[in-house]
């Protein structure tokens, strides 16, 4: 009879280890669950934004090509009009990115892209107002030579932002793929 007692209790002791086990089990999963959520939404709220800045922005610049040309073809200022509403554009997703700019990278490039964009404005507006002014040769001049170049590193400069967000998601989605990786193996244990 002892026997059949100490052989219930020892029945009664591995069920209880068992739900404890299991209850843990189900928090420790409950508990992962939100830490990878958490992760993940601030990835993509962080980083997510920054990219789609970055990408918008160098859809402004490339959006403002080709209108200060077709003004000195045509002397149209509806071609003005329009580079304008570019322009503006353009210092939205500007302002957009300098407020999603989390990482010093970031942060710096974001700088030289707004430095790098007074100077290619400048030379927008110094060509106008030379052709404007009919010195056609030299209008022409800046608009082929000084603002292709503000615009080919202004341009390259984009591409670098867009890189830089896209390496800072890569790295965030390998914390996120380890995380979750030590979890399973803890949850596994």
């Amino acid at each position: 009879m002892t026997m059949q007692r100490s052989f219930r209790r020892q029945v009664i002791y591995g069920f209880f280890i068992m739900v404890f086990l299991c209850v843990f089990t189900v928090f420790l999963a409950f508990i992962t669950t939100r830490n990878i959520q958490y992760v993940f939404l601030k990835t993509m709220r962080d980083n997510v934004l920054s990219l789609k800045a970055a990408e918008e922005l160098e859809l402004a610049l490339l959006s403002q090509k080709g209108f200060l040309a077709n003004y000195f073809l045509d002397g149209n200022p509806l071609w003005i009009e329009k580079l304008e509403e570019k322009r503006v554009n353009f210092k939205d997703w500007l302002d957009k990115a300098t407020a999603s700019a989390l990482t010093p990278p970031e942060k710096d490039i974001v700088k030289d892209i707004k430095l790098l964009y007074e100077t290619y404005e400048s030379e927008r507006y110094r060509a106008k107002e030379l052709y404007d002014s009919g010195n056609f040769q030299e209008a022409k001049n800046i608009l082929l030579n000084d603002m292709w170049d503000a615009f080919d590193v202004l341009y390259q400069k984009c591409e670098d932002y867009i890189q830089i967000n896209e390496s800072i998601i890569q790295k965030s989605e390998g914390s996120l793929r380890n995380k979750i990786i030590g979890m399973m193996i803890l949850i596994a244990v």
